[in-house]
């Protein structure tokens, strides 16, 4: 076997120009970028992923937020729909009648001292009283308090009653019929500064 020795100092050995392989550096670096690129974008993704969950959590919750309050305002508007009915009601109600307490409250104050009413009948708009007065006075006193009142559309003139059979008490019965006003109509009045 040859072994052969340089005993040349270091400075002197020329060594061979090592061959640079510049297709493998250039795929190294080009495998390097994709490797980098690959593994920025499995982070980024990562991320995006992780936002994305986060957003649909924040979304759930505000969508059952939402069907929440829905159900509470369907329940609202149901018992809003209820309340406008039953007003609705007693606005037509208010409107086509005319209340009773309203007519007795009127009577009772439109009568006058010495008058009483013993029966009133109401048919409709067509109201009709009887009672008694101590003189003729008070009987035309009463008819012109109920004529001046925005609640009777119409006062006929009073009818005498004759006396009943023993009756000595000196006092004159009557019989009086009344149109009373359509209760819109009456309301109008009442608005544009009536009685």
């Amino acid at each position: 076997m040859r072994v052969l020795l340089d005993l040349r100092p270091p400075k002197l050995i020329k060594r061979p120009a090592s061959q640079v392989s510049w297709v493998r550096v250039l795929l190294g670096l080009l495998g390097g970028g994709v490797l980098f690129l690959a593994l920025v974008n499995l982070g980024y993704g990562t991320f995006r992923v992780v936002q994305f969950h986060r957003e649909a959590a924040r979304l759930e919750q505000e969508r059952q937020q939402l069907e929440a309050q829905a159900g509470k305002l369907g329940s609202e508007a149901e018992r809003l729909k209820k309340r406008q009915a039953d007003l609705e009601g007693q606005l037509a109600f208010l409107q086509e009648d005319l209340p009773s307490l309203e007519l007795l409250s009127a009577l009772d104050v439109l009568t006058p001292q010495g008058v009483s009413l013993a029966g009133l009948q109401l048919k409709g708009k067509a109201l009709t009283l009887r009672g008694s007065a101590e003189n003729q006075d008070q009987i035309v006193a009463f008819t012109t308090a109920l004529s001046g009142h925005p609640l009777f559309a119409k006062v006929l003139l009073p009818t005498a009653d004759p006396p009943g059979e023993g009756e000595t008490t000196g006092r004159l019965s009557f019989s009086l019929e009344c149109v009373l006003q359509d209760w819109s109509a009456y309301l109008t009045k009442l608005r544009s500064g009536g009685p």
